[in-house]
Protein backbone atom coordinates (compact mmCIF):
# COMPACT_ATOMS: atom_id res chain seq x y z
CA UNK A 1 0.00 0.00 0.00
CA UNK A 2 2.95 2.09 0.83
CA UNK A 3 4.15 1.90 -2.98
CA UNK A 4 0.45 2.73 -4.37
CA UNK A 5 0.42 5.97 -1.85
CA UNK A 6 3.70 6.67 -3.07
CA UNK A 7 2.99 6.70 -6.63
CA UNK A 8 -0.09 8.31 -6.46
CA UNK A 9 1.63 11.47 -4.44
CA UNK A 10 4.90 11.70 -7.46
CA UNK A 11 3.00 10.99 -10.42
CA UNK A 12 -0.61 10.88 -9.40
CA UNK A 13 -3.53 7.88 -9.86
CA UNK A 14 -3.22 5.86 -12.62
CA UNK A 15 -6.46 6.82 -14.99
CA UNK A 16 -8.60 4.34 -15.20
CA UNK A 17 -8.91 1.54 -17.69
CA UNK A 18 -11.28 1.65 -20.97
CA UNK A 19 -13.33 -2.06 -21.20
CA UNK A 20 -10.95 -2.98 -24.21
CA UNK A 21 -8.10 -2.59 -21.49
CA UNK A 22 -9.61 -4.91 -18.73
CA UNK A 23 -10.63 -7.21 -21.78
CA UNK A 24 -6.58 -6.82 -22.79
CA UNK A 25 -5.81 -7.53 -19.40
CA UNK A 26 -7.74 -10.96 -19.04
CA UNK A 27 -6.35 -12.05 -21.87
CA UNK A 28 -2.83 -12.00 -20.77
CA UNK A 29 -2.09 -15.43 -21.38
CA UNK A 30 -2.63 -14.79 -25.47
CA UNK A 31 -0.92 -13.11 -28.00
CA UNK A 32 -2.04 -9.15 -27.77
CA UNK A 33 -2.03 -8.82 -30.98
CA UNK A 34 -5.19 -11.14 -31.67
CA UNK A 35 -7.17 -9.31 -28.86
CA UNK A 36 -8.26 -6.82 -30.67
CA UNK A 37 -9.83 -9.26 -33.20
CA UNK A 38 -11.38 -11.27 -30.12
CA UNK A 39 -12.65 -7.98 -28.90
CA UNK A 40 -14.40 -6.70 -31.99
CA UNK A 41 -16.09 -10.44 -32.22
CA UNK A 42 -17.56 -10.39 -29.27
CA UNK A 43 -21.41 -9.62 -28.73
CA UNK A 44 -22.65 -6.71 -26.63
CA UNK A 45 -23.62 -9.20 -23.89
CA UNK A 46 -20.50 -10.23 -23.84
CA UNK A 47 -18.33 -7.13 -23.84
CA UNK A 48 -20.74 -6.53 -20.59
CA UNK A 49 -18.32 -7.78 -18.03
CA UNK A 50 -15.22 -6.25 -19.22
CA UNK A 51 -17.51 -2.50 -18.99
CA UNK A 52 -18.40 -3.50 -15.38
CA UNK A 53 -14.77 -3.94 -14.97
CA UNK A 54 -13.92 -0.54 -16.65
CA UNK A 55 -16.65 0.61 -14.78
CA UNK A 56 -15.23 -0.24 -11.13
CA UNK A 57 -11.92 0.25 -12.26
CA UNK A 58 -13.17 4.27 -13.53
CA UNK A 59 -14.68 4.96 -9.77
CA UNK A 60 -10.98 3.59 -8.18
CA UNK A 61 -9.91 6.35 -9.65
CA UNK A 62 -12.05 8.99 -9.12
CA UNK A 63 -11.54 8.02 -5.18
CA UNK A 64 -7.75 8.23 -5.78
CA UNK A 65 -7.84 11.86 -7.49
CA UNK A 66 -10.37 13.24 -5.04
CA UNK A 67 -7.87 12.14 -2.40
CA UNK A 68 -4.85 13.62 -4.07
CA UNK A 69 -7.00 17.04 -4.22
CA UNK A 70 -7.47 16.52 -0.90
CA UNK A 71 -3.84 15.93 0.19
CA UNK A 72 -2.58 18.75 -1.86
CA UNK A 73 -5.48 20.80 -0.27
CA UNK A 74 -4.20 19.83 2.72
CA UNK A 75 -0.61 20.55 2.42
CA UNK A 76 -1.26 23.94 1.27
CA UNK A 77 -2.88 25.04 4.05
CA UNK A 78 -0.36 23.37 6.40
CA UNK A 79 2.48 24.74 4.41
CA UNK A 80 0.29 28.37 4.59
CA UNK A 81 0.08 27.99 8.26
CA UNK A 82 3.77 27.41 9.18
CA UNK A 83 4.62 30.07 6.78
CA UNK A 84 1.98 32.68 8.79
CA UNK A 85 3.78 31.14 12.44
CA UNK A 86 7.32 31.62 10.62
CA UNK A 87 6.79 35.27 10.10
CA UNK A 88 5.05 35.46 13.52
CA UNK A 89 1.25 35.68 12.72
CA UNK A 90 0.46 32.90 14.83
CA UNK A 91 -2.88 32.36 17.30
CA UNK A 92 -1.49 35.39 19.30
CA UNK A 93 -2.74 37.68 15.98
CA UNK A 94 -5.35 40.29 17.06
CA UNK A 95 -7.09 42.12 14.68
CA UNK A 96 -6.36 46.27 13.91
CA UNK A 97 -9.55 48.21 14.04
CA UNK A 98 -9.99 50.76 11.87
CA UNK A 99 -11.13 54.22 13.35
Amino acid sequence: MENLNTQIKERGPVPPMNPFQCFQKALSNTMMSSAGEKWHALTEEQKQKYKAMAQLDKQRYEVEMELQNLTQVTEMGLAKEKMRQDQGFGEQMTPIMSQ
